[in-house]
């Protein structure tokens, strides 16, 4: 397996666990459930994903780039959303993390952590998935919107 293989199999799963695990957590607070280590480890899991993801992207490019010589904006442009999703990621992690080992040691999540892990989840999840979509313009001219493509009406 390459490291393009690697990095285009991984990047998808913390853009997909990441607002799993948001859900999770604000379902688990709307029922008042102390206890969330699902959408916590949705979370932790996205952020490791997100480092495999981050650290496999500058290997996937250098076998792609006499491929991608036209689409060097667009992989500049990915790599910097990427260190955004792959900072906020690590710091949502973090913090879930920290919710992680205190239910282990049967400790109360307070809500002030609780709420912390949502917000920077969300954050994440914004940067994750935009870092995801300037990665698909780097393969997909179709989504730059200047390449004239012009989708067929349904009606025949």
């Amino acid at each position: 397996m390459s490291a393009a293989h690697l990095h285009l199999m991984v990047v998808h799963l913390p853009v997909v666990l990441c607002p799993l695990g948001i859900l999770f957590l604000l379902i688990d607070s709307l029922r008042g459930h102390d206890r969330s280590m699902t959408g916590f480890v949705l979370l932790l899991s996205a952020a490791v994903l997100g480092v495999v993801a981050y650290y496999s992207g500058p290997s996937a490019y250098e076998q792609l780039e006499g491929v991608l010589l036209t689409e060097k904006e667009w992989v500049e442009q990915h790599a910097v959303a990427g260190r955004a999703a792959f900072v906020t990621l690590i710091l949502a992690g973090v913090l879930a993390l920290q919710a992680v080992l205190r239910e282990l040691q049967e400790e109360p999540v307070s809500k002030g952590l609780r709420w912390a892990v949502v917000v920077m989840a969300l954050i994440a999840c914004y940067c994750s998935v935009w870092a995801a979509h300037l990665g698909g313009k780097i393969r997909h001219p179709e989504m730059r919107g200047s390449s004239g493509v012009v989708f067929p009406s349904l009606e025949r």
